[in-house]
């Protein structure tokens, strides 16, 4: 992009969902996630549907949500971790490569770093590279209900979880695997951290209505 006389740098956004913190059931330990918001790859059973939209949440500027993360690790010394989620992160690839970036140059300890994303390895490495050399670990493929449930951060059985760094590798040896769901409170919403085994959903909605409480709407269904 070019700039004429009197033209200022273009501002830098990123497309996000929500930012949460303590997040204990997507990586070891805890963890703040960050949720982009935009993926077209919509897939089926998709427990995110409502990140889909590339028009939906919020643009936040690069260094404003890089203060944001910071400060969440400034006030509690015992986040290590970072998750990377939506969406699909790596279609803001070059953004999000940048906030992790900025990050860790503000954070006076090791946050390892943990992406979820639906393309395939080979796939994620060519199309978001920058972004594939700042992560630690990754979840690589779609989301396919058929292929089964995969066990703890992996949602069915045809993805692939890839320890990429020794800081992963260290950390996540031998490490008792978290709740694999968890409920939060994001201002008004209530949100559901994890990977949903077959029927959680189904039956967290249930679970709700038997306590009163109806769902205006639900975040798996588009």
């Amino acid at each position: 992009m070019t700039r004429g006389p009197g033209m200022t740098e273009p501002v830098q956004m990123l497309q996000v969902s929500r930012m949460l913190a303590p997040v204990t059931s997507l990586g070891p330990g805890r963890r703040v996630g960050l949720w982009v918001q935009g993926c077209t790859l919509a897939c089926e059973g998709c427990a995110s549907a409502d990140t889909w939209n590339p028009q939906g949440g919020r643009g936040i500027r690069l260094p404003d949500l890089v203060e944001r993360l910071a400060s969440a690790y400034r006030s509690d010394s015992s986040l290590f971790g970072l998750t990377l989620t939506g969406g699909e992160p790596v279609q803001q690839a070059g953004a999000v490569a940048e906030v992790v970036r900025g990050l860790r140059e503000q954070v006076d300890r090791e946050v390892d770093v943990l992406l979820f994303t639906g393309y395939p390895l080979g796939v994620a490495r060519r199309l978001g590279r920058d972004l594939l050399t700042e992560v630690d670990a990754l979840v690589a493929g779609r989301y396919d209900a058929r292929a089964g449930y995969g066990g703890p951060l992996v949602g069915s059985a045809n993805q692939r979880l890839v320890l990429q760094t020794d800081l992963a590798r260290r950390r996540w040896g031998g490490a008792e695997p978290g709740p694999h769901l968890q409920v939060m409170l994001d201002r008004t919403d209530l949100v559901l951290a994890g990977i949903p085994r077959p029927g959680d959903l189904e039956r967290f909605r249930e679970v709700l209505a038997g306590r009163g409480v109806e769902m205006e709407r639900a975040s798996w269904q588009a």
